[in-house]
Formats: structure tokens, C-alpha cells, sequence
């Protein structure tokens, strides 16, 4: 097994990602804060949502490799 730590510089990191952490901290946060289930359940929830949406736009932000040198693609040709 292989464990591999690194730092990212926190200014690389995508405002959509800020967003995503934002909203999960919130979440886990609320219970100790403010004792609310109810609130907490909502906080989940949206934070569920802006981890979708930070994952629909890191997946839209760079473009699928083509396949390249591929033995049955080349044959096609």
C-alpha cells in the first residue's frame, strides 16, 4: 500500500470547489451550532447539490483524449 500526501496551493483550487467545501463544512457545522436536525438535513442536502454541480463543471472543463494509435480504430481508416 502506498500513501502519497501533497499540498496543493489553495489558490489552484476552482471556485466551485470552494463552493462544494462551504456548503459540506455548513452542514457539519450545524449540529454542534445549532442543535437543528431539521437544518442540518438541509444543509446535506445542499451541499450534495453544489458537490454535483462542481463536478459537472470539473467534467466539462477539459476535453476527452482521442484515441491515437489504436490497432482496430487504424484499420477503419
Amino acid at each position: 500500500m502506498l500513501t502519497y500526501i501533497f499540498r496543493p496551493d489553495e489558490l489552484a483550487f476552482p471556485p466551485f470547489f470552494d463552493q462544494a467545501l462551504i456548503a459540506r463544512l455548513a452542514a457539519e457545522f450545524c449540529i454542534p451550532l445549532t442543535e437543528s436536525t431539521t437544518r442540518a438535513q438541509l444543509l446535506y442536502k445542499l451541499a450534495e447539490d453544489e458537490f454535483r454541480r462542481a463536478k459537472l463543471a470539473d467534467g466539462q472543463q477539459d476535453t476527452p483524449l482521442a484515441i491515437t494509435d489504436f490497432p482496430l480504430v487504424e484499420v477503419r481508416s
